[in-house]
């Protein structure tokens, strides 16, 4: 994490400064909230998940479910603040640097799986007390449709008062570990076949790949750049491969044995021989590369698809080797597209460049 201090005098104890070179990073969810600025912040952190952890992990969920609850709230606190950060930039429209500042902070400390905690330990209670030293200020615990939704007002209290004791800690943070508490104990987040991390973190790629990045589930293509001209080539090659992914080799191969020179004898001639030799030694490597990420894809549908006559079809295993095999089969097919979209620029290129000097030698 980039930790600028000549730019970040009024950030807190919860916040760096990420920038452009941060954006969609998205291991950056799990290292924020690991890491701290300092012992005391992490000292204070582990000793809160201490205090509430024993009695969670003891009476309510076990060792294994309490762990993998722990890795998922990373990434759906995350989420959520994620959600929260895009709609205060959709607010601020205008206000620069606002937006800047929204755009470029990023936080920092587990504190906010541990607001989602502190939410879980109050409703288990018909009391709590979030103030420090102030055991009169208590709130009950409500229940409301027999017992299925219960509320606290506790951990809102407790974040307007760290708020006001520690100005500088993440509102957004904790206000997100909030939200996810809630929907935690009134089983809005999926079951835990569909929470655990094996299935989480590749259901979070695809949604992040297909929504945000948008690079794989794609379809046709254009070259606005070039418009009927240069790069026509590679999009009807992408057409047709969008049509039928696994002849990429087939149209590598027509650009590997296309355009054989005639025995020239002059410098451009040779120049040009070079060029050709050069590209048609990368298409072959690149067909070796896709031909290889095609048969290991074959290999994961063909697994996917026997999981269930070995296990049970709900289990998480075979939820996560389906998403897997799911975000490696789009992910490979963008990549085939990439590769024809780069291959046929780079030919197209350089063979401008070949003519062009024709043209200036003439």
């Amino acid at each position: 994490l980039n930790n600028n201090n000549n730019n970040n005098n009024n950030n807190n104890e919860e916040e760096v400064i990420g920038g452009e070179e941060s954006q969609y990073q998205l291991w950056r969810s799990l290292t924020g909230a690991t890491a701290h600025f300092e012992p005391m912040h992490l000292g204070f952190n582990m000793m809160s998940l201490y205090s509430s952890g024993m009695a969670l992990e003891e009476y309510y969920y076990g060792s294994i479910i309490f762990l993998w609850y722990n890795i998922c709230l990373i990434i759906w606190t995350t989420c959520i603040m994620m959600c929260i950060v895009s709609i205060q930039i959709k607010y601020a429209k205008g206000n620069t640097s606002r937006i800047t500042q929204l755009t470029e902070t990023s936080t920092v400390g587990y504190s906010g799986v541990l607001f989602a905690w502190m939410v879980i330990t109050s409703l288990e209670h018909d009391t709590t007390c979030p103030v420090p030293f102030l055991d009169d200020v208590c709130f009950d615990t409500h229940s409301f449709f027999d017992d299925g939704i219960k509320f606290n007002v506790s951990p809102l209290v407790s974040l307007v008062v760290a708020q006001f004791i520690m100005p500088r800690v993440s509102f957004v943070g904790h206000l997100a570990g909030i939200v996810c508490g809630f929907a935690l104990h009134w089983n809005l987040i999926p079951v835990e076949s569909l929470s655990s991390p094996h299935v989480l973190i590749p259901g979070v790629l695809i949604c992040h790949y297909w929504l945000i990045r948008k690079i794989i589930l794609v379809g046709k293509c254009r070259n606005e750049e070039s418009g009927d001209g240069g790069g026509a080539n590679t999009i009807g090659a992408m057409e047709q491969f969008d049509e039928e992914v696994d002849n990429i080799s087939s149209f590598l191969l027509s650009n590997y044995n296309d355009g054989e020179l005639e025995d020239g004898g002059n410098d451009d001639d040779n120049n040009y021989s070079l060029v050709r030799t050069a590209q048609k030694r990368k298409t072959k490597r690149m067909i070796q590369k896709y031909i290889l990420l095609s048969k290991i894809r074959k290999i994961m549908i063909g697994i996917s698809i026997l999981s269930p006559f070995v296990l049970s079809w709900n289990q998480s295993m075979v939820l996560s080797q389906c998403l897997t095999t799911i975000l490696y089969y789009y992910c490979v097919k963008s990549d085939g597209m990439l590769m024809l979209f780069k291959h046929d620029n780079n030919n197209n290129s350089s063979g401008t460049n070949v003519r062009r000097k024709r043209q200036y030698h003439a």
